[in-house]
């Protein structure tokens, strides 16, 4: 299992060659089974795809970030087989904590303390 996100989105506002570019500035894709202060198989950076247009378009990314890198990559791309939403607990949780994942919102988020 891997902590993931699930993003709906319109495909005539937003492209998924855009939902790649903001993926692949938002997490480090070298960091292995982790990301942050979180470790673990878990946190391992992965692209879930639904369908072969998707996985395509995934693989070409990784290709195209694997060349520009200077360091290992370690995000994977794989299939979406089921998604569990998070436990209550987790959702809505930066809400919660009186931050905001707003559209156009870049401050930093805090998940500790």
């Amino acid at each position: 299992l891997v902590e993931a996100v699930r993003i709906a989105y319109d495909p005539f506002i937003t492209s998924y060659s855009d939902l790649l570019t903001v993926f692949w500035e938002i997490h480090n894709p070298h960091s292995g089974d982790r990301q942050g202060g979180d470790r673990g198989p878990e946190y391992r950076p992965t692209i879930f795809v639904r369908d072969d247009a998707q996985r395509a378009a995934a693989e070409e990314s990784l290709r195209e970030r694997r060349r520009r890198s200077l360091l290992p990559i370690t995000t994977r791309v794989a299939q979406v087989k089921h998604f569990w939403p998070a436990e209550r607990a987790h959702q809505s949780y930066l809400a919660k904590r009186g931050q905001s994942a707003a559209k156009g919102d870049l401050s930093d988020v805090m998940c500790y303390g």
